[in-house]
């Protein structure tokens, strides 16, 4: 995502150069929350999650759905396995975490 879209959906208010360092300080506190420096890049005034660092669930669904299926598959086991990826509350094991 572009860092003005992410400046604009948060820091609506704030003057380029004030909303940029927000955007800096922001990402480098998720980069601590995370414990992984390389989790979140900023290349080319974009913003992104590193897939080698931060799991998905929609990546994760959306791999499911362009595999291959083979012809003896049966429908209803891939949708077994879709809804494996949402099950419980979100973050319902993190509620005590500050962050949350």
């Amino acid at each position: 995502m572009s860092a003005g879209l992410l400046i604009d959906a948060l820091w609506p208010d704030s003057e380029g150069d004030a909303a940029y360092h927000a955007l800096e300080s922001a990402l480098y506190r998720l980069r601590q929350l995370l414990g992984a420096r390389d989790a979140v890049r900023m290349e080319g005034g974009k913003a992104s999650l590193n897939r080698d660092q931060v799991w998905v669930d929609l990546w994760e669904f959306e791999e499911e759905l362009q595999r291959p299926r083979a012809p003896e598959a049966k429908g209803i086991e891939r949708i077994g396995r879709l809804r494996l990826l949402y099950q419980g509350h979100f973050l319902q094991h993190k509620t005590e975490e500050p962050w949350s």
